[in-house]
């Protein structure tokens, strides 16, 4: 592929961030804008593309000019966005990110990992063990690898020099359609984005284009497929969830909860496939040290951890909520849906999954929805959804901004509890996790 000079408008989010760093690393012009950049914030996303070199902008159009060979959007990004009218009007294409990507990586061995939950974190442990096992891969992530974060790289990209590329692909907007990959892994099927019988013929589909479909024991039950070799299995004993590997070894992984064992069972599964040293990947695995933002521990103070966790749909957060609960004595939990669309169309799922989660003395707060600007229809208030849950005897309290929440989660939280922030989109979560673990130090004196 020839040089060329690329804009990706939305570069702050970490899709955007990912496909601007990658444009980079393969040695093309970029630059990115972003709707923080119009208010003069730089978030850590935004800083570390800086570093990188990222010429960024405000997001008004000025960087839509005749030397760019394309403008890259997603599916967020409004017809009526100044830099999508800019280009029209000086007819420079306008590439949706999927097939910027597909473009990028053509010339690749493409590993799409897609699914309804977990797709971030088994891109992330496929990725981190090709490197570990020396194949130097290319891999495009929707979430930020701990191993690959620094001040110049967003975390979520790593681009070798091997014909191997591993990439995250979505079904929320159903681009995942535009990839033809040599090797694509299912990882869960459920009612999300869209009901059920519209994602089992998503994934359908996807699976028609790929030249080899791993579907995992939880996509293959709901799809009818049959279950790939996974030269390992879950197991349970008095340290938590790990693996029991082929060779007879009893592993555990850094991250905890069986949702993440199942992920590390998708990426041996691939690693399998490809014929590589199982015994070595299994070692690899128990050095990953997970994704930013995916059941995080911001840290723990006063015998209380606190957890930082992109779960937004029922299955993540029941999963991440099992999770947080093994070895606690209680879990406090805190939401913020993350769109009014979203919170409407999966209202009584999420009802249905909270009033089963939680137990003894869990409690559930409820920030208001997070709204990125745009038009949206506020079919559904978080206060509405909280009456929701206290009608069905949930204990559930809504707090109508982060002040609030700090105040009671301090004066509640006692040593052997654990708090878990979830929630995808709002940047301020990951922030007031760390900023809580900081006022829980500062509110309650060390334990003995």
């Amino acid at each position: 592929m020839n040089r060329m000079t690329i804009h990706v408008c939305g570069v702050g989010g970490v899709g955007m961030s990912a496909l601007a760093e990658a444009y980079h690393r393969a040695g093309h012009a970029v630059s990115g804008s972003d709707r923080m950049l119009d208010d003069g914030r730089l978030s850590p996303t935004l800083e570390r593309l800086k570093r990188l070199g990222v010429a960024l902008t405000a997001q008004d159009g000025r960087a839509v000019t005749s030397k760019l060979d394309a403008l890259v959007v997603s599916t967020a990004i409004e017809e009526d966005n100044p830099e999508i009218i800019a280009a029209r009007n000086a007819r420079i294409p306008v590439l949706h990110r999927a097939h910027a990507l597909a473009d990028l990586v053509a010339d690749c061995r493409v590993i799409a990992i897609s699914g309804t939950s977990g797709k971030t974190t088994v891109t992330g442990m496929i990725g981190y063990l090709l490197t570990e096992l020396g194949l130097d891969p290319k891999v495009v992530n929707g979430g930020l690898v701990s191993e690959w974060i620094h001040p110049a790289a967003t975390g979520s990209v790593y681009w070798g020099s091997g014909d191997l590329c591993v990439i995250e692909v979505d079904e929320s907007d159903k681009s995942l359609l535009a990839f033809h990959p040599e090797l694509s892994v299912l990882t869960t099927v459920s009612a999300d984005h869209y009901e059920l019988a519209e994602t089992k013929a998503l994934f359908k589909a996807f699976a028609s284009q790929s030249g080899r479909l791993l579907a995992m024991p939880a996509a293959a039950r709901v799809m009818g497929l049959p279950v790939p070799t996974i030269p390992a299995s879950p197991i349970r004993d008095e340290w938590g969830w790990g693996l029991a590997a082929g060779d007879g070894r009893l592993v555990h992984l850094r991250m905890p909860g069986a949702h993440n064992v199942q992920n590390a069972l998708a990426a041996l599964a691939v690693c399998y496939a490809l014929e590589l040293s199982i015994p070595d990947a299994v070692q690899a695995l128990t050095r990953f040290r997970g994704i930013h933002r995916r059941l995080e521990l911001a840290g723990i103070a006063g015998g209380i951890r606190v957890y930082d966790d992109y779960a937004h749909n029922p299955e993540k957060i029941a999963a991440s909520w099992q999770a947080a609960r093994e070895g606690c004595s209680r879990v406090l939990g805190y939401w913020r849906p993350h769109g009014y669309g979203p919170l409407n169309s999966l209202f009584d799922a999420l009802c249905d999954t909270f009033s089963t989660l939680l137990t003894g003395g869990d409690h559930l707060y409820v920030l208001p929805v997070f709204f990125a600007g745009g038009t949206v229809n506020r079919l559904r208030e978080a206060p509405e959804f909280v009456a929701a849950l206290q009608a069905r005897g949930v204990p559930a309290t809504y707090v109508d901004s982060y002040r609030i929440l700090e105040q009671h989660l301090c004066a509640t939280a006692l040593p052997g509890d654990t708090l878990l922030g979830m929630g995808a989109r709002d940047p301020e979560l990951p922030e007031f996790a760390t900023h809580l673990v900081n006022a829980l130090n500062m509110d309650r004196p060390p334990i003995p």
